[in-house]
């Protein structure tokens, strides 16, 4: 399986706990976040990893360099989500279904089932199963379909997209997609009628280290 990692953000919200650290290299534990992600995936049978890297970029490529599997596809300017994944199909040559994650989180999710939940569709989204889907934004689902993504504030026990997807890599570059996106706000929002992506639900682990509170839990919580 393959996956390629967004891993090219600012990380702005832990510039004062890590000024000199681009996010996804966060110590956890004497081990930078991203290694731990990564040697999750490969426990989970993937064995080709693109590293999507721009901010500080040279130390994730001087730490992962030579790394079985592991190749970079470098931002030379940033590009926004869908933008980073178009340009990591590009510079890897991937093709086929490929699984995209971000460099900053961690679920815990059977990703055999979900290759074979997603099957021949053309994307698909993980979703998580919570009690309150008032602050994160609502997703909505028909039989095997997403049909809506709903605005932050429906409450009550569903479904919320928790950023990892898997697409098809060939089908992703023919949609005439501009070279600087948002793969949620400019792609997927205003065209999930269109897109009619597949889903696979988790009730499991998540952990962002986006934020100060968190990244200080996680070195608690993740010792896989």
């Amino acid at each position: 399986m393959k996956a390629i990692i967004l891993a090219g953000g600012f990380g702005t919200r832990l510039k004062h706990v890590l000024p000199d650290t681009p996010k996804p290299m966060a110590d956890i534990n004497g081990t930078p976040f991203l290694e731990v992600l990564i040697k999750y995936l490969r426990g989970q049978g993937f064995d080709e990893f693109v590293l999507s890297v721009h901010h500080m970029r040279e130390q994730i490529i001087d730490y992962f360099k030579g790394g079985r599997g592991i190749s970079f596809a470098i931002e030379e300017e940033p590009l926004g989500t869908g933008g980073a994944i178009l340009n990591s199909i590009k510079q890897a040559g991937v093709t086929g279904n490929v699984a995209v994650l971000n460099g900053d989180s961690f679920l815990e999710i059977d990703y055999k089932k979900f290759f074979a939940a997603h099957g021949d569709k053309n994307f698909s989204l993980a979703l998580r199963e919570v009690e309150d889907t008032g602050r994160y934004g609502r997703v909505e689902v028909e039989g095997d379909i997403i049909t809506d993504f709903r605005e932050k504030g429906i409450h009550g026990k569903g479904f919320i997209n928790a950023g990892y997807y898997i697409l098809n890599a060939y089908w992703m570059l023919k949609q005439g997609l501009p070279d600087r996106f948002s793969l949620e706000s400019d792609f997927l929002l205003p065209k999930i009628k269109q897109i009619k992506p597949g889903y696979f639900t988790v009730k499991n682990y998540f952990i962002d280290i986006g934020i100060p509170e968190d990244y200080a839990k996680a070195q608690n919580e993740l010792r896989f």
